[in-house]
């Protein structure tokens, strides 16, 4: 998690991890040098892209210049997302790893 931050953003950044699906596995967890710390409680792309792959969006203003798998990284990679589908995203098979294969 960045180091430097208000009570607040630390509090978000213990949610975001939290909410992480890979936070115990090694190497994985949010991607904080996706994200600008600053703009967390402006932004709330800013908090997306913490569950994006870890290369490749830290530039990425908005979903409209995001491209699929960052997309779809963000929803698969937070679990409060699982709120919004019926599907059992906690499989190992699942409507989002089924877009990965295909």
């Amino acid at each position: 998690m960045p180091s430097k931050q208000c009570h607040l953003c630390s509090e978000i950044g213990n949610r975001i991890w939290n909410y992480h699906r890979f936070k115990l596995a090694q190497l994985k967890g949010p991607s904080w040098k996706n994200t600008d710390i600053s703009k967390w409680c402006t932004d709330s792309w800013e908090l997306a892209k913490c569950y994006m792959p870890s290369t490749g969006y830290k530039e990425k203003a908005s979903a409209g210049e995001t491209d699929f798998n960052g997309i779809i990284g963000a929803i698969y990679n937070c679990t409060w997302m699982q709120n919004y589908f019926t599907d059992d995203l906690s499989q190992k098979t699942n409507i989002c790893t089924k877009v990965f294969t295909q």
